[in-house]
């Protein structure tokens, strides 16, 4: 009988099919009982051996997980990780109206047109300055004290702020003061409004996704598909799905480590080559061809399942 368990790998939630009684067989000089992840192995009588198939959200974590069998532990984790999907822009189009529909096409004029609504609806100035947008959960997991150190400093180098989010009272209070110390430079949303972030996505210029963790992350994808290059920490799904372009032919701006300085440091790389319009666009009209359907996730499972039928 299979069971789904959540677990915790020390980076992110993980969801995995236990086998009972496979790990025996597969693995019979293995003690059972005995843990991972590099904790204090301890006996636990009468505890069923099991198999454990991990289903992580994307790729990066396999290398969170410490090989069990030289280690020695209850559970033997076949590492199988895929990043889930999206629909593609024509779906997300017509489920949530924006101002204007747009493919890779006819970007450039789509996005220009969706990004003087937002301009419109939050009160800012149409001066050309790039739009930076956060649409989240307001808690620190996802980076918020990390936009909160650089805030004024992004508005003071010519960047306009829209922020969309509820949660930890110290953020919406900040977000909404900023708001107010820079009127016609920041917009701040406090809550969460559907049809209102998908305006976001489209007619931001740039997304930020600075999160602490992600196991797989959907809004890097969403923003990619409307062609709003995403700045992303590298960690979990974000590291998988964004790829640094200022080197190569990456889809998006990325940094390593949880500082404020290093995110500040990719917003200034994502500003700068907004301002060189020809490699811009050609960054935006990348980032809308990138493949983030569940064809290729969906064919994973499905191999993943009917090999794990097989092991009995």
């Amino acid at each position: 009988m299979l069971r789904i368990a959540r677990g915790f790998d020390g980076e992110g939630p993980f969801f995995s099919i236990l086998i009972p009684g496979l790990f025996a067989q597969l693995a019979p000089d293995v003690e059972a009982g005995q843990r991972y992840h590099g904790k204090q192995q301890h006996q636990e009588h009468n505890t069923a051996a099991a198999l454990i198939v991990a289903l992580h959200l994307a790729p990066l974590y396999i290398e969170l997980v410490v090989d069990l069998i030289a280690q020695g532990g209850e559970h033997l984790f076949l590492g199988f990780h895929f990043l889930r999907g999206i629909c593609d822009l024509t779906v997300l189009q017509v489920l949530v109206q924006i101002p204007f529909n747009y493919d890779v096409t006819n970007v450039e004029e789509g996005k220009a047109k969706c990004k003087e609504a937002l301009q419109d609806k939050f009160g800012l100035h149409k001066d050309g300055s790039p739009v930076f947008a956060m649409v989240s959960r307001m808690v620190g997991m996802k980076g918020f004290d990390l936009v909160q150190s650089i805030a004024d400093g992004l508005v003071d180098r010519g960047i306009e702020l829209v922020i969309l989010g509820s949660g930890e009272n110290q953020y919406e209070t900040f977000f909404s003061d900023l708001c107010a110390r820079h009127p016609g430079r920041v917009g701040t949303y406090i809550g969460f409004e559907p049809a209102l972030s998908q305006e976001i996505y489209a007619g931001a210029d740039v997304f930020i996704m600075p999160s602490k963790s992600e196991p797989c992350g959907l809004a890097q994808m969403v923003a990619c598909r409307y062609g709003t290059p995403p700045i992303v920490r590298e960690t979990g799904g974000l590291r998988d799905s964004i790829h640094d372009c200022t080197l190569g032919e990456g889809n998006g701006f990325t940094f390593a480590g949880y500082s404020a300085h290093e995110l500040y440091d990719a917003c200034c790389r994502a500003q700068d080559r907004y301002y060189n319009k020809e490699d811009w666009n050609n960054l935006v009209k990348h980032d809308m061809e990138c493949d983030f359907s569940w064809d290729l996730s969906a064919k994973s499972y499905e191999g993943l399942y009917n090999e794990t039928a097989n092991l009995w």
